[in-house]
């Protein structure tokens, strides 16, 4: 027994004395097989027996080098394709501007040449009725909202106008003026519900009637009504309709509409019909006053 466990032992003291100059021999292979390995590439690459290696290895490289400067191409291509945009952004605003400018002066000169219709029309009307006095006025106010229709004019009584006058445009009756101050007057149009006047057909036979302002009642149109009509008389649909002369200071011939919707009032055993008026009231910029004698 005791010769086993001496012999056990010595193999084991043998054993551990041994492993520090094993590992000292791996480490010198190690050591030497670097310098062959690292003598063979030196002798490998002096005799360009190397370059097939490095020429795979360098396409990837290469690649990756193409793929940033490809990267900072596109980069450059979008920042020149982003100034582009400001440019056509800043000349699509700038034409924008052009156009709304362009517009404005067309408004302006459409506004110009209807304004130069009106006048020149009042002018032909002054030649054609030379025994009235006709003052040329501009039209400097209106109340859409108002239930009252009329219009403010910028000629008053330091220029002659008195209540009642006739106020057309050119040759069709707009209103009578019932307000008159220095230099301002009122027109009632004959559209309102308080106006009314004498007219008759203007073909023969001339039928008289009573025109009565109709606007308030909402029919379309702006329409008036003729009443107390005949009613045998043949009253024709849209036949014109002028003044008779029997208002007070309202001339005979001034027209005012045509004829429309004719009907029979039984209560006054007695025909009426619609008056469409010809003029545009919510247009008129400018109007003529015909200085008849209302004083």
């Amino acid at each position: 027994m005791r010769t086993a466990r001496a012999g056990r032992a010595a193999r084991a003291t043998r054993t551990r004395n041994g492993a520090p100059s094993t590992a000292r021999g791996q480490a010198a292979a190690l050591v030497l097989l670097f310098i062959v390995t690292s003598a063979a590439f030196i002798m490998l690459d002096r005799g360009r027996l190397l370059d097939p290696l490095k020429g795979a290895a360098e396409r990837p490289v290469g690649a990756a080098s193409g793929a940033f400067t490809d990267v900072g191409g596109r980069f450059e291509r979008f920042s020149d394709r982003f100034g582009d945009a400001g440019a056509l952004r800043a000349e699509n605003d700038r034409l924008r501007a052009e156009n709304d400018r362009l517009r404005a002066a067309e408004a302006r000169v459409n506004e110009l040449e209807r304004e130069n219709k009106q006048l020149t029309a009042q002018a032909n009307f002054a030649q054609e009725n030379p025994q009235y006095p006709l003052l040329p006025a501009r039209v400097i106010g209106r109340d859409p909202a108002s239930r009252e229709k009329y219009l403010l004019v910028n000629r008053g009584s330091e220029d002659g106008v008195r209540y009642g006058m006739p106020v057309v445009s050119p040759t069709f009756l707009v209103g009578i003026v019932t307000e008159v101050t220095p230099q301002r007057a009122k027109v009632k149009l004959i559209i309102d519900e308080k106006m009314f006047l004498g007219v008759q057909l203007q073909q023969e036979p001339r039928t008289p009637g009573i025109l009565y302002g109709n606007w308030q009642q909402g029919l379309k149109g702006g329409a008036m009504v003729v009443r107390h009509v005949d009613r045998n008389a043949a009253i024709p649909t849209n036949a014109p309709v002028v003044t008779s002369g029997l208002t007070t200071c309202v001339p005979e011939g001034y027209l005012v509409g045509a004829t429309a919707n004719v009907r029979r009032n039984e209560q006054s055993d007695a025909q009426e019909f619609d008056v469409i008026p010809i003029v545009k009231f919510d247009e008129l910029e400018s109007v003529t006053i015909v200085i008849t004698d209302c004083r």
